[in-house]
């Protein structure tokens, strides 16, 4: 595994010139749309009205020279909407490809559109993926160290892709289609564990929406109630059936 414990001396702004800056959201993006087309029209504007945009992030290849956006895509959008013809601020780092990964994923916790729950996780879930001849391009402590999983959550995706692995499986793009193909192969294993499987699903609901169930249910529980009966439908009588079951007092529901 390559060592990226270092911290990456942050290099001075400098004017780059539009038509040498490029991207490889492949590497770089680590969100369900490369773009954001309202995000990139708020920033055309702030151009248009002369308001200075922060300088872009990039990284020059080692091999090539070129530069390519770590962060600041939306920027590079907003450049090349409006029309700008002159230079752009830049910083402009000289690294590893390991380096610059992790430094895309930094900055993009810092950014004003920050990632989603589920980009998290399948940031995690990419960058546990990522071997080479020597192992792990990154550690498990690497990865959290992002914050874009748990410890556990981490742990999990590394062991998942190595079972996938051992399978012959290819390894898929998302962390949910993970643990539903590790889940296909568990079905066809005598020791697969249900419980566990339905842990694991909803875990990866509760990422990207329990954070919102949880608020509405404090503050409008009716809100949630009628929200289960669109998604649901008739099935909500078997929630209501699974509830009374469990032994809530007088069958009195949850909503």
């Amino acid at each position: 595994m390559t060592n990226n414990n270092h911290t990456l001396k942050k290099p001075k702004a400098t004017n780059v010139r539009l038509a040498d800056i490029g991207t490889d959201t492949g590497t770089f993006q680590f969100r369900d749309e490369d773009l954001n087309d309202a995000h990139a029209e708020e920033l055309r504007s702030h151009i248009r009205r002369g308001v200075p945009l922060d300088p872009m992030t990039l990284w020059r290849h080692p091999e090539t020279q070129s530069l390519i956006v770590i962060d600041g895509h939306h920027r590079l959008e907003a450049y090349r909407r409006f029309g700008w013809r002159g230079k752009v601020p830049a910083l402009v780092y000289s690294c590893s490809l390991e380096e610059a990964r992790k430094l895309a994923l930094e900055e993009n916790a810092k950014t004003r559109l920050p990632m989603t729950s589920q980009e998290r996780m399948n940031a995690g879930w990419t960058l546990s993926c990522l071997h080479n001849e020597s192992g792990p391009v990154y550690s498990k402590k690497e990865i959290v160290a992002l914050r874009l999983a748990s410890d556990g959550t981490i742990a999990k995706m590394r062991r998942t892709r190595q079972k996938l692995t051992e399978a012959g499986e290819p390894l898929p793009d998302t962390w949910l289609e993970a643990m539903e193909m590790l889940n296909g192969l568990r079905q066809r294993d005598e020791e697969w564990d249900a419980d566990e499987w339905v842990q694991a699903r909803a875990d990866a609901i509760d990422a990207q929406i329990g954070k919102i169930i949880g608020y509405e249910g404090e503050h409008c529980l009716d809100a949630v109630r009628v929200m289960l009966e669109k998604r649901l439908g008739h099935r909500t009588e078997e929630l209501a059936d699974y509830w009374t079951a469990d032994g809530f007092e007088g069958g009195e529901l949850p909503f």
